[in-house]
């Protein structure tokens, strides 16, 4: 009996087995359920690929044939069932290797028979066959179909169930699999990135997600009309945000590299999302600092324009806030990758300024980096999971004034004064004059202590000659007195040689 691994990120799957081929064929399986007899209709093949086996109904689309059109003409084709487009329902997709040279990818529906009437034919391909959903006949199906179909099944028929799996066959038995119900946008787009050829770097999607959402947190979505990725590559991190932000009409990649491989898969996964809302996307692959200063021009407004960068090195995240400046850009939010200085060399910030294992170089350089940024706008540093990315730091800002960029925050002026104030209130001659005397005071006092401490009649009593009360009384006021002229001498000492207020 055959033990398939079941694994729980795609990182293990893919590690586990080998690199897929580039080449992809796209199939549809339709699942014909009738809940109110508990049955579910499959078809034994009777010729081709898989003859002998039962299955669901479906096969390959023709030539600029959409998914679903291919789904409703197989099923027709193979048992007789015409499905009204509105009672189609996707189930998700699953991506098989090791059963073909070539990829396959299958496109899951299913159907609610109780909806509509219907008639089941036997087609020369598909011989059409009722089972109890209880007993399906797993033993007589591909040896995946015991995995994904009872999860399939257990969903409710009332919405969309996005399953997503991927599978792979050593011979007739599959070896290793992963399977997910992508109850969320985010999960279901994420897993299509990653499913076929031209496999993308998962950590670098990841990245590109945990940023867009922690962009999104810190600034109203309701303002974002454009919104402009720098070192953006394939535009995954612009898409998102797009996709975060409901009022972008726009959004623009900047990069000199062309990632045409990246760039077509983002494309035809986001696309039809965006076309909804009739936002437009358009990648620059141009100098960096000369192409960001036109596109923020040619901008509706810079006070609904967010300009973004993950994983700019220090020397053009540098370059990205001093253009931001320039037009008054109202948001911008970076999370800088490997430290630079002014010339763009490789970590010299660190060996210029710190010794080596005492000081992280890349903390103190976004800590310039929020300096920098804080001349004009309000600034806040933020964290995603270090499990992510380990350069995990999140800058982000929002214009101080986006109506009127010239004017100073009150509160933040009364603040500065306020601050002043305390830190030079000793040249205020009030305040001095109580201070001399309050130091006086404290010397009388601690000379006066010491007098009356220092008489042997305060701890016990000689037996010889104790000394006379007069005396003591008298030591114990010219002490005192000394001391207050010594306290007040210091304090006037001390006090009188601060710079006097101009």
């Amino acid at each position: 009996m055959n033990s398939a691994t079941a694994h729980d990120s795609l990182d293990s799957y893919f590690q586990a087995v080998p690199e897929p081929s580039p080449v992809i064929s796209h199939y549809t399986l339709i699942l014909l359920i009738q809940p109110s007899t508990d049955k579910i209709l499959l078809g034994k093949k009777l010729r081709g690929f898989g003859e002998g086996k039962f299955n669901g109904f479906g096969g390959k689309p023709n030539p600029n044939e959409s998914m679903r059109d291919c789904a409703l003409r197989e099923t027709e084709e193979e048992c007789g069932v015409i499905v009204p487009p509105e009672f189609l329902l996707s189930g998700g997709t699953l991506t098989f290797t090791g059963l073909a040279p070539k990829q396959m990818i299958v496109h899951l529906y299913r159907v609610n028979l109780d909806n509509f009437p219907f008639k089941v034919v036997l087609s020369d391909e598909m011989d059409p066959t009722w089972f109890p959903i209880t007993s399906i006949p797993f033993s007589l199906m591909f040896d995946d179909d015991k995995f994904w179909l009872p999860k399939l099944l257990s969903k409710a028929w009332s919405a969309d169930c996005a399953l997503e799996g991927n599978f792979h066959f050593d011979g007739d038995f599959v070896s290793n699999y992963i399977l997910t119900h992508n109850d969320n946008l985010e999960k279901k787009l994420f897993h299509e990135l990653h499913r076929g050829g031209g496999r993308l770097s998962l950590k670098e999607y990841n990245e590109a997600l945990h940023f867009a959402l922690m962009t999104q947190r810190r600034f109203k979505k309701s303002k974002v009309e454009r919104i402009i990725d720098v070192c953006g590559g394939h535009g995954a991190l612009l898409h998102w945000l797009m996709i975060r932000f409901p009022n972008c009409k726009s959004g623009v990649v900047i990069d000199p590299a062309k990632c045409d491989s990246g760039r077509t898969k983002v494309q035809n996964i986001f696309t039809p999302l965006l076309q909804k809302k009739s936002q437009t996307v358009k990648y620059v692959n141009e100098k960096l600092e000369d192409a960001l200063l036109k596109e923020i021009d040619a901008s509706p407004s810079p006070s609904t324009t967010l300009v973004v960068a993950c994983h700019a090195c220090q020397y053009l995240t540098t370059r990205i806030i001093e253009a931001c400046e320039a037009r008054k850009v109202a948001y911008i939010s970076v999370m800088p990758c490997c430290q630079k200085d002014e010339t763009g060399g490789f970590r010299a910030l660190g060996q210029k300024l710190f010794k080596s294992g005492k000081v992280e170089a890349g903390v103190v350089s976004d800590m310039m980096t929020a300096g920098k940024l804080s001349h004009f706008y309000h600034v806040k540093v933020t964290l995603i999971d270090e499990k992510i990315t380990p350069l995990n730091r999140v800058i982000t800002g929002e214009w101080a004034d986006t109506n009127n960029a010239d004017t100073t925050n009150p509160k933040d002026e009364q603040r500065l004064q306020r601050a002043y104030k305390k830190a030079h209130q000793n040249t205020n001659p009030k305040s001095k004059i109580r201070r001399i005397k309050q130091n006086s005071f404290y010397a009388a006092t601690s000379f006066a202590l010491l007098a009356i401490l220092s008489q042997p009649s305060f701890f016990f009593s000689l037996p010889k000659q104790p000394p006379a009360p007069r005396l003591a009384t008298s030591n114990t006021i010219l002490t005192t007195l000394f001391g207050s002229i010594i306290g007040f001498a210091a304090g006037k000492l001390y006090y009188g040689g601060a710079p006097k207020e101009k």
